[in-house]
């Protein structure tokens, strides 16, 4: 079935529900909006800038899309100081702060991220490739699972972003960042189980890097969970794979870069 919107008009419309004060449709009243933020410089009654920050996804290819990269949501980040130099987002569009560039997604993304450069690089080279986020605005202090809840539409009270972006995206693939995308992901589709715990059976399929497929009942694409950078290969994740890092390079990227050759291996033979 065709998706009821393109990828580009959800982006668009998620944008526009996000630019004005408090936010509106799936946006409003979220405590992670940029107007209602208790961490933001400056009164919420009074605020008029985003202070450098905005909502993180649609980076990537627009069209014709095979694999979508799922992470769980932006960290705190630094936040602004009130002065002419911090970037007021609300002011701009889509179109001005995307990357189109996926291999640049985990360029200056944090400590951590930058260790799934191998991944971006060869999977984005391979595949035309989006980037997105289950939450899509940065992390915060307080009230983080209520936003989360929101944003992603985990509850049946909440519709939710997560959903309407991947129907109008329509990947074959979605490969997602850690454990929490794995819980989002299961509060919002009807996922096969992974099993007791991540660590382990994330890793517990039979090519070098432990890929592992899951299937979705309720959707038309594969999902493939694999660790977050921001733990690292765990020991539970690491004793279940041969994982000998090249020089250079540490276990993480070594990691991300086998998984990388896996997936386009068994997407290139049909077995996924």
């Amino acid at each position: 079935m065709a998706p009821s919107e393109t990828t580009l008009e959800f982006c668009n419309r998620l944008w526009d529900n996000w630019t004005p004060e408090n936010g509106k449709n799936q946006c409003e009243d979220c405590p992670a909006h940029w107007s209602n933020r208790s961490d933001f410089p400056g009164d919420t009654d009074t605020r008029q800038s985003s202070h450098g920050h905005r909502p993180w996804y649609g980076d990537g290819d627009l069209t014709d899309i095979e694999v979508v990269f799922l992470g769980h949501e932006p960290g705190p980040g630094s936040i602004g100081e009130e002065s002419e130099d911090a970037t007021n987002h609300t002011e701009r569009s889509f179109a001005d702060v995307r990357n189109p560039n996926i291999a640049e997604v985990p360029d200056g993304a944090g400590q951590w991220f930058p260790l799934t450069k191998p991944l971006f690089e060869r999977v984005g080279s391979a595949f035309p490739s989006y980037w997105t986020q289950a939450k899509k605005c940065n992390e915060l202090p307080k009230n983080n699972e209520a936003a989360e809840h929101q944003c992603a539409g985990i509850g049946d009270e909440h519709e939710g972003y997560l959903s309407q972006e991947l129907s109008a995206v329509d990947p074959s693939y979605v490969i997602g960042f850690g454990e929490d995308v794995y819980r989002i992901l299961t509060g919002v589709y009807d996922i096969e189980g992974l099993g007791s715990g991540f660590d382990k059976p994330v890793a517990s399929g039979e090519s070098p890097s432990g890929l592992r497929p899951l299937k979705v009942e309720d959707a038309d694409f594969t999902y493939l969970p694999t660790v977050h950078p921001t733990r690292g290969v765990q020991p539970d994740t690491k004793n279940q794979i041969e994982l000998e890092s090249q020089s250079g390079q540490s276990d993480s990227e070594r990691y991300y870069e086998m998984f990388a050759e896996d997936f386009i291996s068994q997407v290139e033979t049909g077995t996924i």
